[in-house]
């Protein structure tokens, strides 16, 4: 065997021997390149009730970037990125953070983490125990349900004792069956021990209602006895009269139980401002104009329409055209305890009735298209409804050109102006079914519809998706 070796030449040896050193030192640094970050755990901070501060250090990188870092937690041994975990920025270094909503009483075990293109590097597991409980519920009293109305009441309550925690919420709760909770309806009025008391609106009428105080501190959630009680039945209104003595039906406007608002149901007639000054009235279109910023009123012209034989009588079915100097002027044509309508209760009332503006207008239409009987639309009237007796009917307006679009569109002020404070109006058509938003200009003249609302408009909760438009013909 000495005898081959030999013979085994000199430059194959050596070439072997610098196969073997590339080869080993290639792999060498091929592991390093492709290694995980290296990773320290930190031992718990500060450990509370639901709470423990913790952290970490990323001590190399490893064989490319950290692009997350942050600690993994759970209730068991040996926990990783797929249970619970909190990133916490990125590349190397140390950090601090706090878990949040842990259950008290309780172990719970963690580690750093850090993840690089190569995969995850952990820090050696840790533990700590959030703390004992060593206080109560808190105590809470349900007070007196009194102002009880068709729509809302006034629940109150009292905090009397935290248990020895901190209150971070408390308030009444209520449903249609016994012991209701949080998981009902509810609201919230505030922290801390004190007594409270607060109206609860947008009730269905004569419905009967088990209602609780309610208090949370870490402990949980305590309540309070049950008090019941219920709302008022809803009668059908009574008429309401102006300044001028002319009366109005009054209709309401119920969803689901609940009666949002009433409105007249007809157009407005007055002449006279409630505080006993007299509106100026017109004939003449251009006067009517002219007479802007001041206020101006006018009676569409009784001559152009069949079937119609007095001014007064064009008055008693279709009402007054204002100006929008009327709509905003401070002595008010609305009889006490009501208003013009504004934008978002035309908004509210579209998101109520269809959700859409190409069709909501059909629900505020008036029904009748004979001609020989007023009010009344032209025809075709699509798609008409008046499914809670608003009848909105097309009594004419006067326009840049004078008066006119009598039976075809219905128009009234919405007392609201747009971004650029021109006059915002809505619009119903003979041949569609749109509740239009437009702007138009304040010298023009079209209705006014008044109103008075039980139920305050959830702002937050209207659509935004309106369409406004010019008002042309």
């Amino acid at each position: 065997m000495f005898k081959l070796f030999k013979k085994v030449p000199f430059v194959l040896v050596s070439a072997l021997l610098i196969f073997g050193l590339l080869f080993t030192f290639t792999n060498c640094s091929k592991d390093e390149d492709e290694s995980v970050p290296t990773v320290t755990t930190s031992p718990a901070g500060t450990v509370g009730l639901t709470s423990a501060q913790v952290g970490g250090e990323v001590v190399e990188e490893g064989g490319s970037a950290v692009t997350e870092r942050g600690i993994v937690w759970a209730e068991s041994p040996d926990p990783s990125t797929g249970d619970n975990k909190i990133p916490w920025g990125t590349g190397p270094g140390s950090f601090t953070l706090t878990i949040e909503d842990l259950d008290p009483e309780t172990t719970y075990y963690y580690k750093a983490y850090a993840i690089n293109s190569f995969g995850t590097g952990y820090g050696d597991q840790a533990q700590f125990k959030t703390d004992e409980i060593t206080f109560e519920l808190p105590t809470v009293v349900t007070g007196d349900v009194t102002d009880v109305t068709f729509y809302s009441a006034v629940a109150s309550g009292e905090v009397t004792d935290d248990g020895g925690g901190t209150v971070s919420e408390f308030g009444v709760c209520w449903s249609t069956d016994p012991n209701p909770t949080i998981d009902d309806n509810k609201i919230s009025v505030g922290v801390g021990v004190e007594s409270f008391t607060i109206e609860l609106s947008g009730l269905p009428f004569n419905e009967a209602y088990s209602l609780r105080a309610y208090a949370i501190n870490e402990v949980g959630v305590a309540y309070g006895d049950d008090v019941i009680f219920a709302t008022l039945d809803y009668d059908s209104p009574d008429p309401i009269t102006d300044i001028d003595g002319n009366t109005y039906e009054v209709v309401p406007f119920i969803v689901d139980g609940v009666v949002i608002a009433e409105f007249t149901a007809s157009d407005m007639r007055t002449l006279t401002f409630a505080d006993g000054d007299d509106i100026p009235e017109f004939t003449s279109h251009d006067e009517f104009r002219d007479a802007f910023p001041g206020p101006a009123a006018a009676v569409f012209p009784h001559e152009d329409v069949d079937g119609i034989d007095s001014r007064e009588e064009m008055m008693e079915k279709y009402g007054v055209i204002y100006n929008f100097a009327v709509v905003q002027d401070a002595r008010g044509v609305c009889p006490d305890g009501w208003r013009i309508i504004e934008d978002d209760d035309a908004i509210e009332m579209r998101d109520y009735l269809t959700g859409e503006q190409a069709t909501a207008g059909s629900h505020l239409k008036g029904l009748n298209t004979d001609p020989d009987d007023h009010p009344r639309w032209d025809q075709p009237n699509d798609d008409a409804l008046d499914s809670f007796g608003f009848s909105g009917y097309p009594g004419g307006r006067i326009s840049s050109s004078g008066f006119g679009a009598f039976g075809t569109a219905a128009r009234f002020w919405l007392n609201s102006t747009n971004d650029e404070g021109r006059p915002r109006m809505r619009r119903l058509y003979h041949d569609d079914s749109r509740f239009g938003q437009l702007v138009t200009n304040p010298e023009l003249g079209m209705y006014i519809r008044c109103m008075r609302r039980f139920v305050p408009i959830k702002s937050a909760e209207l659509k935004t998706d309106v369409i406004e438009e010019e008002d042309t013909n």
